[in-house]
């Protein structure tokens, strides 16, 4: 367990060297979920839109939108860990 750990620290960059490693990184928080559904938007949280979903999941007709906010410093990416909030992490090929 402690080489793979040991492995785990050689591997690991920093925020900074992550964001200018020439790939395309974004951190965002998601916010909840807009449903629409019959021209109607319906703002509500993941809770919510994961059993909302599973109602309407064979009935089909609605559509959904995720809301972000972005991320964009290293402090707020570690105050969204901290808070446990759900974060979306997008590293491009």
């Amino acid at each position: 367990m402690e080489n793979h750990l040991l492995r785990m620290m050689k591997k690991a960059v920093s925020f900074e060297e992550l964001k200018h490693c020439g790939k395309y990184v974004s951190f965002n928080k998601v916010d909840g979920v807009t449903a629409i559904e019959n021209g109607k938007e319906i703002v509500m949280t993941i809770e919510e839109f994961e059993k909302y979903a599973r109602e309407k999941m064979y009935e089909g007709g609605y559509r959904y939108r995720i809301n972000y906010t972005l991320l964009d410093t290293e402090s707020k990416v570690i105050a969204a860990l901290d808070n446990k909030d759900t974060l979306r992490i997008y590293i491009s090929k």
